[in-house]
């Protein structure tokens, strides 16, 4: 199953198509309605819980009480195991929560993946108002979308919030979901989950003026010219923040995990400036360009990994990468000074 892909529906926006890269499911021009995505991919299969039984035999087949398998119906397929406070979210159900947002043209079906055997599912929403292009002909463009995942395993939570990445595989929905770590909002699959998710809808309606106000910033920055020599200002003020650092210490014949990964961090900020997505035209040297490579850096380039890594370098980049967000804005405000 190529990058895990069942099945899925893929629309372009105001008739511009970008297909998903695997090929896979069905292209459409423009948006979709969820009746339209139950239609063309079955999407509203359904998710039913039976109760667990064990055979014994001074009891025969006994029941086990609070213990169910949930199932997918039409297929008769398990995807996991739960207890009796488990209440699954249909996948129609799923839809139902953005419906509101595309009969107010805040938003528009881009994308719905059933992943696996249908066990997961991704619906992406556009956010058309708060897309934005720069540089010399647009050639940095940049969409904002609203992602909804959830999962029948028992153990995925319902997720809404926002992302700019075009979720159509499993690794592209990953990707989505780890950069998007704190953002908008997660329930569990319970009785009460449709009232949280109710009072979380009404906050991500309210975080749309927020993505508008964030498009113009960006126009900002990308108007104004942002130097070498400045970038690596930037990035030694928000390196000495990130590592709560009091100044970057050059190399010493013993030198600590925090030094050290403040160096690279350092020079990986540096080096973002200058890539190939910040030296577009009309990107390259300016702070849209410095502002990237320090997003950049907090979203890719700062996950370790490898086979020799020991416990405390594991926890303490999980406890640096855990301030992502308020490195960004951080860097921001600087740039907006």
């Amino acid at each position: 199953m190529v990058a895990n892909v069942q099945t899925g529906v893929f629309a372009g926006i105001n008739g511009k198509f970008n297909p998903a890269w695997h090929g896979l499911g069905i292209n459409l021009l423009d948006g979709f309605t969820s009746d339209e995505a139950c239609t063309y991919v079955g999407i509203d299969y359904p998710i039913v819980l039976k109760q667990l039984s064990v055979d014994s035999p001074y009891l025969g087949c006994a029941r086990m009480l609070d213990h169910y398998a949930i199932i997918r119906d039409d297929t008769q397929e398990v995807f996991g195991y739960v207890t009796g406070d488990y209440h699954p979210l249909q996948n129609k159900e799923a839809f139902s929560i953005l419906d509101g947002l595309v009969e107010d043209e805040k938003i528009q079906y881009e994308s719905v993946v059933i992943l696996g055997r249908g066990e997961r599912v991704a619906l992406l929403a556009r956010i058309p108002e708060c897309d934005f292009e720069l540089g010399t002909n647009g050639v940095d463009k940049n969409e904002t979308y609203m992602l909804l995942h959830t999962g029948h395993d028992g153990k995925s939570k319902v997720r809404i919030l926002p992302t700019s990445v075009r979720v159509v595989c499993q690794n592209t929905l990953s990707l989505a979901l780890s950069t998007g770590k704190g953002k908008g909002f997660a329930v569990k699959h319970s009785a009460k989950m449709h009232d949280r998710i109710a009072e979380g809808m009404r906050i991500l309606k309210n975080s749309i003026q927020a993505f508008q106000k964030y498009a113009q910033q960006a126009k900002n920055l990308a108007n104004e010219t942002f130097l070498l020599n400045r970038m690596i200002e930037l990035a030694e003020k928000v390196t000495i923040k990130m590592y709560s650092l009091d100044e970057i210490v050059e190399n010493t014949e013993k030198e600590s995990l925090k030094q050290r990964r403040a160096k690279e961090t350092l020079q990986a900020m540096i080096s973002n400036y200058d890539n190939e997505r910040n030296s577009l035209p009309g990107i390259a040297g300016t702070k849209w360009a410095a502002f990237n490579a320090v997003t950049e850096y907090i979203d890719h380039n700062q996950k370790y990994r490898g086979d020799t890594r020991t416990r405390q370098e594991n926890r303490f980049d999980n406890l640096i990468l855990g301030k992502g967000d308020e490195i960004k804005e951080y860097a921001l405000q600087y740039l907006l000074a």
